[in-house]
């Protein structure tokens, strides 16, 4: 349940206006996953300083994007949220 609720919380606070920092990377014409409260889905989205900036459509993100954007079309793939967890990979030592 905190997984969920972590990601969730995570993606939701992702979608939240971007400032004028430069996006690196924008994502479109895919189906973006998201964990929010009502699963929804995005087309495209937005990284800056390796972390999710914003979600939304591919005409709102392609708004972001600058000179130097990396632009990647998904070609209709589909992105889900990763995590890592680096105390579940963890060794266990006898």
């Amino acid at each position: 349940m905190f997984v969920v609720v972590f990601c969730a919380s995570l993606l939701m606070a992702a979608a939240q206006p971007v400032a004028a920092q430069e996006i690196e990377t924008v994502l479109v014409n895919g189906k973006i996953l998201t964990v929010d409260p009502q699963s929804s889905m995005r087309s495209a989205l937005a990284i800056r300083e390796g972390r999710i900036a914003a979600l939304g459509t591919d005409a709102d993100i392609r708004r972001l994007a600058g000179p130097r954007t990396r632009t990647i079309d998904l070609q209709g793939r589909t992105v889900i949220p990763g995590l890592t967890i680096p105390t579940c990979t963890r060794r266990v030592q006898p």
